[in-house]
């Protein structure tokens, strides 16, 4: 709702303050999504460079689950 509403660090702040909720339930499915977002996320505001980062992250951890 935030990053609709043209929020975007709020939406970021969000965002972050859920991967660590999902990094302290153990859920790693939940942590990708949540990254999934924020690459999203940046590559929406601009930052396409920061988006690709993330989006291997994401990539990365779903390699070992």
């Amino acid at each position: 709702m935030a990053f609709d509403n043209g929020e975007h660090s709020l939406a970021q702040r969000y965002l972050i303050q859920s991967l660590r909720l999902a990094q302290a339930a153990g859920s790693p499915e939940l942590g990708a999504h949540v990254l999934a977002g924020l690459a999203d996320q940046a590559t929406l505001t601009g930052n396409p460079d920061q988006g690709v980062q993330l989006a291997n992250c994401v990539a990365g951890a779903s390699a070992y689950e």
